[in-house]
């Protein structure tokens, strides 16, 4: 399983009880049965047999680890702001409920990343 598991189970299952269930089981790897029959505490959180019958036919027979759902969205969100540069590190710190030093560090890695591409970028336009 790659990429963004929250956007992978919010395709499947909708972003509300994708977001439902991170905020649940967030943080630890869960076995996803084949059975949707199978008796399991994330099947009872979203009370719904058609969505854990989805979950179970795309992750079926696997074990996910969730994403811990607020951490995601606060991560997400910071880093909305940081890119937009409107504001300082702190008045994002305050908006987004973060550490200061947590914005910095989002900061630090996302100029990393950039680095990383732009020579791949530069290349290209030779």
């Amino acid at each position: 399983m790659k990429g963004d598991v929250l956007d992978e189970l919010s395709a499947v299952i909708g972003a509300d009880a994708a977001l439902r269930l991170c905020r649940a089981f967030g943080g630890v790897s869960h076995y996803i049965p084949q059975n949707p029959a199978t008796p399991n505490a994330m099947a009872r959180l979203l009370d719904d047999q058609a969505a854990w019958a989805k979950v179970c036919a795309y992750y079926g027979g696997a074990a996910i680890t969730l994403p811990r759902g607020d951490n995601l969205l606060k991560r997400r969100r910071v880093d909305e702001l940081l890119r937009a540069g409107a504001a300082s590190h702190r008045v994002i710190a305050m908006q987004t409920g973060a550490t200061e030093r947590y914005v910095r560090a989002r900061a630090k890695a996302m100029r990393r990343e950039r680095a990383r591409a732009l020579p791949l970028f530069d290349r290209t336009l030779r």
